[in-house]
């Protein structure tokens, strides 16, 4: 979501420092694993579906 003027205050309430940022939520949008870099996602999308 853009937010040029910080109405909603996403970069403090998710932790934000630089963009972009990738999460990956279970269908209740909770997060899971945060800040991973384009190369961690497929490794850590098989260590989720193992538990």
């Amino acid at each position: 979501m853009f937010d040029p003027i910080h109405i909603n205050d996403l970069k403090n309430k998710f932790d934000i420092f630089s963009t972009p940022v990738i999460y990956i939520l279970d269908k209740d949008k909770k997060i899971k694993a945060k800040r991973l870099g384009s190369e961690q996602v497929i490794d850590m999308l098989k260590f989720l579906d193992k538990g």
